[in-house]
């Protein structure tokens, strides 16, 4: 899980070449959820919730390829 700080591009720029990262080399999803640690408001539960439930299917998804690609995890 990445936390995207929305008012801190520069803590931020470097989540989504990670993501990246962790596809190409173990094919390990990440889930991004955007939020701030100055204000709270931007962050939204619900909608975290509706990206952690399609998150779950994306994780089974990966397990399989992960599973088919001779991976041990």
């Amino acid at each position: 899980m990445l936390h995207v700080l929305l008012t801190c591009r520069a803590t931020s720029a470097g989540l989504f070449l990670r993501r990246q990262h962790y596809m190409e080399a173990a094919k390990v999803p990440c889930m991004a959820v955007d939020g701030d640690i100055v204000d709270l408001s931007l962050f939204n539960p619900e909608e975290t919730l509706r990206k952690a439930e399609a998150f779950e299917e994306t994780m089974d998804y990966y397990k399989m390829v992960r599973k088919e690609a001779g991976m041990a995890w």
